[in-house]
């Protein structure tokens, strides 16, 4: 969810940068994102479809000059992976400092063995995409979906919890809302009265965007905590309260 979270909300801010950008400067915007949910492997997703400014900031700061160190280690044929896993390594450092700097609070490095865990398993990749023969490989639908999956699990063990225990899901939760009271301002300023929407829908949009996001973001902290079976407990004290006070 959280990197669901990320990708929706730089695909809407880099959307909104956009048009002042191109209408005041000429300028385009790169998009940071290829499609992440159409990937066919780890390497594809961090390589070609996720966080691309980053992926164009580390290959030739990081991954080039330690592919020039590790070929005279390892030799040419596997001088890429311990460039890979240098750059995951750096790549997890970076996440680290980032979270420390919006929380103030001290690592756990759980952020950065999700990192070094996904470097490992793509030079994994690389390894098996070089000794088994094309004909013998996972179909991309198939290794799509077990990408997706490792991500999935990784993210759940290592990468959320130290997010979670110190409440960036409630300041993502905040930001939406912050970003939707942007938005209101700005249609207001720039979508004539004519052209906006009849409050029935309007009304409707918003109540399915509250009921969405409170789905995605803010009822599961509640469910894994269990306030929903302390609020059932309650309700069924409340209505046995109420019918020992009825006379009938």
């Amino acid at each position: 969810m959280y990197g669901a979270h990320i990708y929706i909300e730089l695909e809407i801010t880099l959307a909104l940068a956009a048009i002042p950008a191109r209408a005041m400067f000429g300028l385009e915007i790169e998009p940071q994102f290829n499609e992440p949910y159409l990937t066919t492997s780890l390497q594809d997703f961090w390589g070609r479809r996720w966080n691309l400014m980053v992926t164009s900031i580390l290959r030739p700061t990081v991954y080039y000059p330690m592919r020039r160190i590790s070929t005279r280690l390892v030799g040419s044929r596997w001088t890429s992976l311990p460039a890979i896993i240098t750059v995951f390594v750096v790549s997890g450092l970076m996440h680290e400092l980032m979270c420390y700097y919006a929380t103030r609070v001290a690592p756990t490095w759980e952020m950065t063995w999700f990192f070094i865990l996904h470097g490992v398993a793509v030079a994994a990749e690389v390894v098996v995409k070089k000794v088994v023969p094309e004909k013998m490989r996972l179909h991309p639908v198939v290794s799509g979906a077990l990408a997706m999956g490792f991500h999935a699990v990784t993210a759940v063990w290592l990468f959320l919890p130290q997010l979670l225990r110190n409440g960036v899901d409630e300041k993502a939760i905040g930001e939406y809302f912050k970003l939707m009271d942007l938005l209101k301002v700005v249609v207001k300023k720039v979508v004539p009265d004519k052209m906006r929407l009849h409050p029935v829908v309007s009304g409707a949009l918003a109540l399915g965007f509250v009921a969405v996001t409170a789905l995605w973001l803010f009822l599961p902290q509640l469910v894994r905590n269990g306030v929903d079976e302390e609020n059932i407990g309650e309700y069924s004290k409340l209505m046995d309260l109420i019918q020992g006070l009825l006379p009938f």
